[in-house]
């Protein structure tokens, strides 16, 4: 027969709701971390129930290959068992490894660590591991260190269930709440009813008699409602406290690909705001690899990387996703505003293209799958903000600058299209093009790259359409920066 400890403990284990549950971010994210930090094959989050260890995260391997593997002997419930960490620098020679159940595979487990994960009620509910194939010894300050990130995973594991223990307690005062002004209301309410009979039975004028009627009618219905507030408090709390009943979304989880470290932050920060689960990675080979350790639902792709650059991972993903049943939505950021560059990333599979720079409405609309709308600002003023903490004064400088030279390149454009120099045209709406950049002018960019390209390649287009166009642009630009 079950122990009542053992009872209690996994009642602790079922209470947490974590069993046969899908895998999630917030524990591959701390399975990946200990696995990379000691460099180590397998890392895994499990909770050991009656019969077997339930893998929640598997770093190292398929949690839907091995979800489970038997309790009995195993390493874990030794962990459960003595209810305090275990290592096995080297489980060929340690005598605790004879019983368990992966010791005599190939490759058998050499080295083993494992830390309690207790419930909020110090019952040891599961075991936070890290596994090699290779015995190795682990030194105090990675016993530490260890000890650190299994906090973390015992903080995550416990997180839903201390949520739900924290609302049934607002629950229950809100029901408390519903029966002290119910008892409060009805006093006074039944005081007025009395009152309107006692006056009904006096002489009074029609007017009075009118006016006792309506007092004694509204009384009624607010008493009717007062006892349905009763009826409320005498529920389960979680009845009682109606918001318990609506579920929110899981957040979007999102995988930048970008081998700007700026860019990473940046979009990371942006992506955290607007209430998004984002990681970073460097490359396109680094993508593909994060898409292989753990699910995301969107993917920033930047379309210029090395080693495997957006198009060609967005390919490989497609190619990968092929009689899986899904599809990770890929969306193009990108720098390049060029004609067909859209149709290029569409043409390699991604779903969406959201050219730099962007805001932060235009970053929401991307992830969730709608339309951006491209907001029309002159100017980044995160840009503007930043030349003007450079130094004192160095904003007004670069404006004066930057309009003097925008004058003679407009003048210069106007020129060459008189004459009829397609190639000086180009030049000049280039120059023109690398001074905007500096101010975050998106627009007055694009106008210029328009003019640059159709230029530089003796397309047949309406130039002086495209030039009123960028002198229209760039006097925005100029209005807005001497308004910063």
């Amino acid at each position: 027969m079950t122990a009542p400890s053992e009872f209690d403990r996994l009642e602790a284990v079922r209470e947490l709701g974590l069993l046969e549950t899908a895998p999630e971010l917030r524990f591959d994210r701390l399975t990946r971390l200990a696995a990379k930090l000691f460099n180590l094959p397998v890392s895994f989050i499990g909770l050991v129930d009656d019969d077997r260890v339930w893998m929640k995260s598997l770093y190292g391997g398929s949690v839907q290959e091995h979800s489970q593997f038997p309790r009995t002997g195993s390493f874990s419930w030794e962990v459960i068992r003595n209810g305090s960490p275990l290592v096995i620098a080297d489980a060929a020679s340690d005598p605790r490894s004879t019983k368990h159940p992966l010791a005599g595979e190939n490759p058998g487990i050499r080295f083993f660590a494992g830390y309690p994960l207790r419930s909020p009620d110090c019952h040891c509910v599961g075991v936070f591991a890290l596994v090699g194939f290779e015995a190795r010894a682990m030194e105090p300050a990675e016993r530490a260190l260890f000890a650190d990130i299994a906090a973390l995973a015992e903080a995550e594991v416990n997180a839903g269930l201390l949520f739900r223990r924290r609302r049934e307690k607002e629950a229950e005062r809100y029901q408390d709440l519903l029966a002290n002004v119910s008892q409060r209301l009805r006093t006074p309410l039944n005081g007025v009813l009395v009152s309107c009979d006692l006056l009904a039975e006096t002489t009074l004028t029609e007017e009075q008699k009118g006016f006792v009627g309506w007092l004694t009618q509204s009384a009624r219905l607010m008493l009717k409602e007062v006892d349905g507030l009763g009826i409320l408090a005498q529920t389960a709390p979680e009845q009682a406290l109606l918001p318990l009943k609506v579920s929110t979304p899981p957040p979007i989880r999102v995988l930048v690909a970008d081998d700007n470290p700026v860019n990473q932050i940046i979009a990371v920060q942006q992506l955290i705001k607007i209430g998004c689960v984002a990681e970073a990675v460097s490359s396109g080979q680094a993508a593909l690899n994060a898409l292989e350790q753990a699910r995301y639902d969107v993917v920033l792709m930047d379309c210029q990387m090395p080693d495997l650059d957006g198009y060609a991972a967005t390919e490989e993903i497609r190619r990968r996703e092929v009689g899986t049943g899904t599809r990770v939505r890929i969306v193009a950021v990108t720098a390049n505003v060029l004609p067909g560059e859209r149709e290029r990333c569409l043409a390699a599979g991604m779903d969406g293209y959201l050219p730099k720079p962007f805001h932060q409405d235009e970053l929401l609309a991307a992830v969730r799958g709608e339309e951006p709308t491209r907001i029309s600002r002159p100017v980044d003023p995160a840009h503007v903000q930043a030349i003007q903490n450079e130094a004192p004064g160095l904003l007004q400088r670069l404006i004066a600058l930057f309009e003097e030279a925008g004058n003679e390149a407009i003048h210069k454009m106007t020129a060459s299209l008189a004459d009829g120099d397609l190639k000086a045209l180009a030049a000049s709406a280039h120059m023109l093009k690398g001074s905007a950049v500096n101010f975050g002018a998106q627009g007055l960019v694009q106008a210029c790259e328009q003019i640059e390209f159709s230029g530089s390649t003796g397309q047949v287009r309406d130039y002086q359409k495209m030039l009123d166009e960028l002198r229209h642009e760039y006097l925005r630009v100029i209005e807005a920066l001497k308004c910063s």
